[in-house]
This record gives structure tokens, C-alpha cells and sequence, in this order.
């Protein structure tokens, strides 16, 4: 924080010698703080040119940078009762963990928080198999999963990694290929996969996100870091 604060202060320095700055960033309130002027793109095209930030709300910036009205304290309210327990982590030990232990029902989203280094990261990897495991249980609906990604997937589990570009991203590799990668499977015919299985795989996917811009052999290190 104090880098950041430092940085800004040169930046306000150069702002009142007469420079012009360009601040980009998705940090609002870093926004809002140093910009006088804010313009927002939004799937490629300018929704905001120029908008004054003075008295600004974060709530209105948000609001164009979606298409629409967002109410940022509003909590969803829950629906139905939690059911049985279906994920069940005993003891589990790895790189930093140490004798972790928790179950989750169905219907039941569990947040972890921690410091850099604490383990927050390496959790989910070391229950999905992604991550090494050295001790410890992980059980879906009672079943024991192993330390392997094809166990966690077989289990019914998947993993979304918190470093996109290194770990969950293959940039050379064009959308059809990459979305269906975790997946092929039901895609084969006999011992071939099927490119038109895997294009209208895809498709339908493409379309449920709303891929901006909808191009199923697009690279995907062409795409924005959203649709990555």
C-alpha cells in the first residue's frame, strides 16, 4: 500500500505541472481518488467518454461498466434448505496445509481467506489433485478421492485455479479446442474425436457466457483477460 500511495503521489505531482496521465486500472475507488475524467469501455466500444469523476459514486461508475443497475449491498437470499454433506476434507497436509479439516453440504458455497503464503491458494488445488497432497482425505459423497485430477474430475469435481495465465490458460491453444479440453470424452467417436461434436459443444457454451467476440478458432491469448 505504501508503494501505491508513493506512486500516486508522483503521479498528482505530474498532474499539477500541467501532464496529462492515463490511469488504467479496475480498482474504482483507485479510480475515483486520482482521476478527474473517467471514460469506460465496455465489449469493445465507449459507454463513458470523459465523465467527470468529482462526487462520482462507485455505484454509478459500476453501473456503466455493466449496462445496468447493480445494487452493491444487496445479498441474495437463500434458497431452500442445505442439504447432505458432499464434499469432506480430514486432516489433509501439503506444501503449507497443515491437518485441514472441513465438510460442505450441498448447496452450500464455503469461502476461504488467508494471507500470501498461508495455504489459501493451495487448498482447492490439493483437493481437486491439481496441487501434491502428502496426508490427509478428501471424500465426495463418501467416496475416497485420489491425488489426481482424473480422480477429481471422475468424482465430479472441477477446479477453476486462482493463476489463470500459468496454470488454467492455454494461450496458443483457439476456444473450441481449449473449452473442450477437460472434457473429450463425450465428444469421441469410437477412438476420434469429433470436430462437429466439439464445435457444437462449444457453440452452445459460447453462447450461454455471451463470448465477446463470438469466434469459436480464435487464439486464446487474442482474448480479453475476462474472456480468458
Amino acid at each position: 500500500r505504501t508503494e501505491v500511495d508513493a506512486l500516486f503521489r508522483a503521479v498528482r505531482k505530474a498532474a499539477d505541472l500541467g501532464v496529462g496521465v492515463i490511469f488504467v486500472s479496475h480498482l474504482l475507488d483507485e479510480v475515483l481518488a486520482l482521476s478527474d475524467r473517467v471514460t469506460v469501455l465496455r465489449d469493445g466500444a465507449v459507454v463513458l467518454a470523459g465523465g467527470t469523476t468529482k462526487g462520482m459514486a462507485e455505484e454509478t461508475l459500476v453501473d456503466h461498466i455493466v449496462g445496468g443497475r447493480v445494487d452493491l449491498g444487496r445479498r441474495p437470499d437463500r434458497q431452500g434448505a442445505l442439504g447432505a454433506h458432499r464434499l469432506e476434507v480430514q486432516d489433509l497436509f501439503g506444501i503449507t496445509l497443515r491437518g485441514v479439516s472441513f465438510r460442505v453440504r450441498a448447496g452450500e458455497v464455503v469461502g476461504v481467506s488467508g494471507l500470501i503464503g498461508s495455504g489459501r491458494d493451495e487448498l482447492a488445488g490439493a483437493i481437486f489433485g491439481a496441487t501434491p497432497r502428502f496426508a490427509g482425505k478428501v471424500l465426495v459423497d463418501k467416496n475416497k478421492v485420489f491425488t489426481s485430477p482424473r480422480d477429481g474430475i471422475s468424482a465430479g469435481m472441477a477446479y477453476v485455479p486462482a493463476e489463470r495465465k500459468t496454470e488454467g490458460l492455454l494461450p496458443r491453444h483457439r476456444v473450441h479446442e481449449h473449452v473442450t479440453l477437460p472434457r473429450l470424452g463425450p465428444l469421441q467417436r469410437k477412438t476420434l474425436l469429433s470436430k462437429n461434436a466439439e464445435i457444437n459443444d462449444v457453440g452452445h457454451w459460447a453462447s450461454e457466457v455471451d463470448l465477446q467476440p463470438y469466434d469459436l478458432f480464435r487464439r486464446m491469448e487474442k482474448f480479453s483477460g475476462g474472456n480468458q
